[in-house]
């Protein structure tokens, strides 16, 4: 059979936005531990902070302070207490149930194929950078690469709403590191480099703070959904 001819569409920026939520409900499943922990979270910080406030004039005369609730500051304490007791444990449970969520999202797709760790390459192409593994590849247009921004273990690649990692640990020496971030920097457009304060810094020679490199080469290996996150339109969504 003839392959279809093939298919164009323009993609707003931000549209896969509304429609990735889909994809990882499917890869998720029941999301009703989300608000389970939200709730928890609230629940216990309401109690802890109720508790704590009740306590108040026990707590402070240790250090001299002698109160009761007839003053207006003691119950303007307790109160605050308990609202900001109450904010942090919902804080807490929704920390929790994202964290969940990224887990249980990495244990769905890792039962439809997605294998533990993933190497990919990274190759400096004359009309941009090349990054692939044999499951997927993304070709960055030089003019397309928005910015270069460090973190503590990865360089990442901004292509607008599309973040790549490049591992630290990919690279043998910080001679080779160095290159490497040069080399991308010299080829991109000139605001994006404006924008690469810190990468621009460490591939003069100065910067991020030294660390261990590996010699694992271009082709290092990398968590699945980490090499290549993306909520790119247009591109398949990842994992948080």
């Amino acid at each position: 059979m003839a392959a279809p001819d093939p298919i164009t569409a323009e993609i707003r920026t931000g549209e896969a936005f509304t429609v990735i939520p889909i994809a990882q409900a499917r890869m998720v499943g029941s999301r009703k531990f989300m608000a389970a922990y939200q709730f928890a979270g609230l629940f216990a910080g309401m109690l802890l902070s109720s508790i704590l406030a009740q306590l108040l004039p026990f707590l402070l005369r240790p250090f001299g302070i002698e109160a009761d609730w007839g003053d207006q500051w003691l119950v303007s304490l307790a109160i605050f207490l308990e609202l900001l007791g109450t904010v942090m444990g919902y804080a807490i449970g929704w920390n929790a149930a994202t964290r969940r969520h990224a887990k249980k999202f990495l244990a769905g797709i890792k039962t439809r194929g997605t294998p533990e760790t993933i190497p990919f390459s990274y190759t400096i192409e004359p009309g941009g950078l090349l990054v692939a593994s044999e499951r997927i590849g993304h070709h960055l247009p030089w003019a397309a690469i928005q910015e270069l921004i460090p973190a503590p273990e990865h360089w990442l690649l901004q292509v607008d709403t599309l973040s790549l990692i490049v591992p630290r640990r990919a690279f043998a020496d910080e001679a080779s590191e160095r290159a490497f971030l040069g080399t991308v920097l010299a080829r991109i457009a000139p605001d994006a480099r404006e924008r690469s304060v810190e990468a621009v810094a460490f591939a003069n020679g100065s910067g991020l703070p030294q660390r261990s490199h590996g010699a694992a080469g271009a082709g290092d290996t990398a968590e699945p959904g980490e090499a290549a996150q993306s909520s790119d339109d247009g591109e398949r969504a990842r994992d948080e």
